[in-house]
């Protein structure tokens, strides 16, 4: 049993990534948004990252041999979701401000590098083969698309529950910004079990844990899925809920 629940957790999240890149990428057709448009582009590529390793690793019942080339690819196609990421932040919160474009830019030269310079070392898997430091290049401009995003959803998340107390800030936008905010903790979360797994090193007890984490790291995977599918989807109900409690709020 504890074997599948990685597998379970990997194929929710990949499920649910392309289900909403998809919704996203159609609701873009239908307005003309180009920020949707990106999200729909990261939330696919995230999800495609799923499908090129799984399915691949599944089909040739767990060949060892292909985990490499499977592994690098799948990162490939991850970082391509993280770069349209960092492009999406920058449209919808940063456009017109330069340091946020050298930011971006940043970030998309540091995967590169990572990926470049791991390759050229032989690591493959991103996990520091052959003395190459090159994974940590990488995983720093990859992670901070999350920290970014989190940086930026909170700030407008205070702000908008300050405008939506006078009035000024319909409840589903304030309540967006949250969703975004949380999403992005826990890509965080993920990014910090990875990171903290690859530094320690003898301490069977503690990497015990932290490899726990690495399994179960698709469900926060998932978590963030979720969030963003309800940021841009909400149900019925979930409206009604916030305007209700919105309309409370104002006659208390």
């Amino acid at each position: 049993m504890d074997e599948l629940v990685p597998w379970i957790g990997e194929l929710l999240s990949m499920t649910l990534y392309l289900a909403v890149g998809v919704k996203l990428w159609n609701l873009s057709k239908r307005t003309g948004e180009s920020a949707e448009r990106i999200l729909g582009i990261a939330i696919l590529c995230w999800g495609g990252s799923y499908v090129v390793y799984n399915i691949p690793y599944l089909l040739l019942a767990g060949d060892e041999r292909i985990v490499p080339t499977i592994t690098l690819l799948s990162f490939i196609v991850a970082d391509l979701g993280n770069f349209a990421f960092a492009m999406f932040t920058w449209v919808v919160f940063r456009r017109n401000e330069s340091w946020a474009l050298g930011f971006m830019v940043f970030i998309a030269t540091a995967i590169v590098v990572g990926w470049v310079g791991s390759v050229a070392m032989g690591d493959f898997e991103f996990l520091g083969a052959n003395g190459s430091p090159f994974h940590w290049i990488r995983l720093v401009g990859a992670s901070l698309t999350s920290v970014w995003m989190a940086c930026e959803a909170t700030q407008q998340y205070a702000a908008a529950r300050r405008r939506r107390k006078l009035g000024l800030c319909d409840p589903l936008t304030c309540n967006r910004y949250l969703l975004w905010a949380s999403a992005a903790s826990l890509w965080i979360t993920m990014d910090l079990a990875t990171t903290a797994y690859l530094l320690v090193d003898g301490e069977a007890g503690i990497r015990v844990v932290f490899s726990s984490l690495l399994e179960l790291e698709s469900f926060f995977g998932t978590g963030g899925a979720l969030l963003v599918g309800l940021a841009f989807f909400p149900p019925a109900s979930y409206e009604r809920w916030l305007r209700r409690d919105r309309t409370a709020e104002a006659t208390s």
